[in-house]
């Protein structure tokens, strides 16, 4: 008998490569746009007084909401560039709680976009974990600790245990550390010198302070 004739052509394989190129592409925008925003989330400090940023104790209630102000600012910041104007929500919901108890927003869970998620986690280790010029660092199994111990209140479960499982594959290096100072003071961004980081939990600012005294 003559061979089957094959199936008519269709759209199909057409179709599903579209969706999967669109979805790579959505991806590799959704990764750079992390990138920028893990590196800008801070930018709007550069609109916070000096005396406030750059103050070595704990910021009064008055100060801590002039700091606030920090997220806004970015935010209108970077939406003026329309090349950085997608990163824009990030740098506005990096102080973000799950619970709602974050700002400036008070959104609550997904209502937080995934990359500001992200970057307030990262953001919180790394001023937990890493010695700096004006305090002594907790180390990484104390920074991971709290993270975990917050994790679902203040941080994303998925966004802690990814960065456990990152920081497993490729620990962060002395010299990384270097890098990322370095990038703060080049473009006068930094980090903030006072132990009110907003970005943590009050035992985490009680502990970091203990340690400090200890080694002084």
């Amino acid at each position: 008998p003559p061979p089957p004739h094959p199936p008519p052509p269709t759209a199909t394989p057409t179709l599903y490569s579209s969706s999967a190129a669109s979805d790579v592409y959505k991806r590799q925008l959704q990764l750079r746009d992390l990138g920028l925003a893990a590196i800008l989330h801070d930018v709007g400090k550069v609109g916070v007084p000096g005396e406030i940023l750059n103050k070595p104790g704990r910021l009064t209630p008055a100060e801590f909401e002039i700091m606030r102000e920090h997220a806004e600012i970015g935010e209108r910041m970077v939406a003026s560039s329309p090349v950085l104007a997608s990163i824009a929500p990030t740098v506005r919901g990096h102080h973000e709680r799950m619970d709602g108890r974050g700002y400036p927003d008070g959104l609550v869970g997904d209502e937080i976009s995934q990359n500001a998620r992200i970057v307030a986690v990262c953001d919180a280790y790394d001023a937990m974990a890493n010695t700096r010029q004006y305090r002594v660092g907790m180390g990484h199994d104390k920074a991971i600790a709290i993270l975990r111990e917050h994790s679902g209140s203040q941080w994303d479960p998925a966004a802690v245990e990814a960065l456990v499982m990152t920081l497993v594959r490729r620990p962060m290096t002395e010299e990384l550390h270097i890098r990322i100072d370095q990038i703060g003071r080049d473009t006068g961004i930094g980090t903030p010198g006072h132990l009110g980081c907003d970005c943590l939990p009050e035992a985490a600012l009680d502990q970091i302070e203990r340690e400090a005294q200890s080694h002084a």
